[in-house]
């Protein structure tokens, strides 16, 4: 059998997402090659290229004189749009950085350049495909929760200043809307199309707390958001037949059959609860263990390994990308009522 062709890969935006997420995740995996880096900070470009040995370039025009097979953006989200489109039209396929964009306008602008170029368009909904999260995305995906018709997510975390990066006080809620897009799809993309948004913005002179409330053709879903708490990210999915609960952070997913609430239903679903939390810690420990010693697998790039990984399958094999324009349109769609609830009293709802 004839070993693949290896994937060529440039990554724009030589920050945190591309050090420490993609370019790992590239490096790692089989058939997927770094072909150059850029960003506008010239120095930032040279010492990532330097360090990857692969060209380094300041002018995004100059690194695609000869195209890669694939493009990862990773600039501040207001720049996603115009390059994204500038590589579909240069003949790459896009990967970029969540949220898809700064606006739906521009969203629709990328999508439409996809399918009028025919290449494919994705967006890193990493989380998405963390162990754990994973697991039960794909068992609801498969029906063993029988109709989804509920999920909550949680995101809390201690956000300091970074004078370095700017941009991010563009963001939705700030500093704190460089976390809230995980919390936001990894309640759309398992619920489907949203047709209702409501956000409540809380704080005085910053950002503090976000809720938002989605619905969709008989589907509720919240996010909450909140600063001033240890590092913690959660997702609870409601079926009609079961429920799950997702500790991101901790890469541990855990399923409750429902039962009637006598003693020892409890007692079992409490006993079937710790059993999963032990497999699933003990896993994860031992993939970590594998990665320090190998620095190959997922744990490269916990999340985006397994996104890149199928996101290539997809431009390789013709098959769809793992997140969609679609979906991360969606997510962009709620940010833009998170935005007007920031903007004009604290509350927004999007019919």
């Amino acid at each position: 059998m004839t070993a693949p062709r290896t994937l060529t890969v440039g990554v724009v935006g030589c920050g945190s997402a591309a050090r420490y997420q993609h370019v790992p995740a590239i490096e790692a995996l089989e058939g997927v090659e770094l072909a150059w880096v850029c960003d506008r900070d010239r120095e930032a470009a040279a010492a990532l290229g330097r360090e990857c040995g692969v060209p380094h370039y300041a002018e995004f025009e100059t690194a695609m004189d000869a195209p890669p097979d694939a493009v990862h953006v990773c600039t501040p989200h207001h720049a996603h749009a115009d390059l994204a489109v500038a590589a579909l039209r240069g003949g790459s396929h896009v990967l970029v950085e969540k949220p898809m964009a700064a606006s739906v306008a521009d969203c629709d602008r990328m999508a439409d350049a996809a399918a009028e170029t025919g290449r494919k368009l994705c967006v890193a909904h990493s989380n998405r495909f963390r162990a754990g999260v994973r697991s039960v995305f794909d068992a609801a995906a498969a029906g063993e929760y029988g109709d989804v018709v509920g999920v909550a997510s949680f995101v809390g975390r201690e956000v300091e200043w970074d004078v370095s990066r700017p941009w991010v006080a563009d963001l939705p809620t700030g500093t704190m809307g460089e976390h809230l897009p995980h919390g936001i799809y990894l309640v759309t993309d398992l619920l489907g199309a949203v047709d209702h948004a409501a956000a409540v913005v809380r704080g005085d002179d910053e950002v503090t707390g976000v809720g938002v409330q989605v619905a969709g053709d008989g589907t509720l879903g919240s996010v909450q958001a909140m600063r001033r708490t240890p590092p913690t990210k959660t997702v609870q999915v409601f079926g009609t037949e079961k429920r799950a609960f997702v500790d991101v952070y901790n890469y541990a997913a855990v399923e409750y059959d429902p039962r009637e609430p006598s003693n020892a239903a409890v007692v079992a679903d409490n006993l079937g609860a710790a059993a999963q939390l032990l497999a699933d810690t003990t896993r994860s420990r031992l993939r970590y263990a594998t990665h320090e010693t190998t620095g190959a697998g997922e744990f490269a790039a916990p999340g985006h390994y397994p996104l890149i990984e199928r996101f290539a399958r997809s431009v390789r094999e013709g098959g769809p990308v793992p997140v969609t324009p679609e979906q991360g349109t969606r997510v962009v769609r709620v940010l833009e009522a998170v935005r007007e609830a920031t903007d004009d009293g604290r509350q927004h709802s999007d019919p």
